[in-house]
């Protein structure tokens, strides 16, 4: 009963979020798009900050709209959108933050305790306890780290520290005798050790893959495909809870101590595929991360290595990017820009002969 407040508080707070920019120009609703933009950017609702944001959400739409409506089949395909690398990208990503053994504590934590690391029922419990409070209070530590040291940095860091906190838990509860109950005892400084790193589990996934995993598959893939690719993605990350819910009691009975290997060699797994194949989206516009799609698979090269040398585009830079990529008129791109700044200076011409 008492979660049901959480419930309630959250759709509550849902009432006064933004609706995206995006879904608002597709809706034909202009003027409350660049309310937003304004808003999101800190910025006057005239500025010219939000008529190049406004002019290249458009330039994409328009390019998105032309294949007319949407068929799944375009989830398997690539081309210049890399429609199909960016939806694996998000499917794996949600993959990696169950399969690396999450459930294993967040579902089992009394029992982990009890059963795996020899606490008694009453610690067992209060241990459960403290543990899903910290859990909580480590994910706050992401929120302001997400935009400023990035995503790629804090799942890799995540990764590595779940595969050291799983390897030390195995070695740890490796030295368990098992009573004359058939229950494991640990010395107390092993059992210490044990409870350090399994909160230190938590702590890592928190801050490297709580959340991240349900930003990044929306942030890669474009509008055309998002619905349908976020939804491939959240079924993996169901998929894979269901299979860790279902092998870690029997897991516990054959392997043991071993079930933290394994979940060890799954972390150590995830640090390579994310250093090689998850570029970075931090500081970029959605449009941009279309174009460095684009461009990489244009030019042959890993979209990783583009997204990290690729400069900062915006305004008529990012719309002819787009052009080129996508199709469009080019010349129709500058004379809009051109327009777009004509219309800029007199505004601002007019506010400085008002005051």
């Amino acid at each position: 009963m008492f979660q049901s407040f959480f419930t309630l508080l959250v759709m509550w707070a849902l009432l006064y979020l933004p609706d995206s920019p995006r879904w608002l120009l597709m809706r034909g609703r202009p003027e409350e798009a660049r309310d937003v933009l304004a808003r999101l950017a800190g910025a006057d609702i005239d500025s010219e900050e939000v008529d190049i944001e406004m002019q290249n959400i458009k330039e994409a739409l328009e390019v998105q709209s032309r294949g007319g409506g949407f068929k799944m089949r375009e989830l398997l395909t690539n081309g210049p959108s890399q429609n199909l690398r960016r939806t694996i990208l998000g499917i794996t990503s949600q993959f990696f933050q169950q399969i690396c053994g999450i459930n294993l504590i967040t579902y089992y934590a009394t029992y982990v305790f009890e059963n795996s690391l020899g606490f008694g029922p009453d610690r067992s419990r209060l241990l459960s306890a403290c543990n899903g409070t910290e859990y909580f209070l480590a994910a706050l530590i992401a929120v302001p780290l997400i935009e400023k040291v990035g995503r790629r940095k804090l799942m890799l860091f995540g990764a590595f520290g779940m595969m050291a906190s799983m390897a030390i838990l195995s070695g740890s509860s490796s030295t368990a005798t098992i009573n004359e109950f058939g229950a494991p005892v640990l010395e107390t400084s092993y059992g210490v050790v044990a409870t350090v790193f399994l909160f230190g589990f938590n702590t890592m996934f928190a801050i490297g893959w709580l959340g991240m995993t349900w930003l990044y598959p929306a942030e890669i893939t474009n509008l055309r495909i998002r619905i349908q690719a976020n939804a491939l993605s959240t079924c993996s990350n169901w998929l894979t809870n269901f299979l860790i819910v279902m092998i870690t009691p029997p897991a516990f009975t054959n392997l043991r101590y071993n079930t933290y290997t394994m979940f060890a060699v799954f972390c150590a797994c995830i640090i390579p595929t994310v250093y090689f194949f998850f570029p970075e989206p931090k500081g970029r516009s959605l449009e941009e991360l279309d174009v460095i799609f684009a461009s990489a698979n244009a030019k042959g090269i890993n979209p990783v290595k583009h997204a990290k040398h690729m400069p900062k585009l915006k305004g008529r830079e990012l719309d002819e990017e787009i052009v080129k990529y996508f199709g469009g008129d080019i010349e129709e791109v500058r004379r809009q820009s051109e327009l777009r700044a004509a219309s800029f200076s007199q505004r601002a011409g007019s506010v400085s002969q008002n005051h």
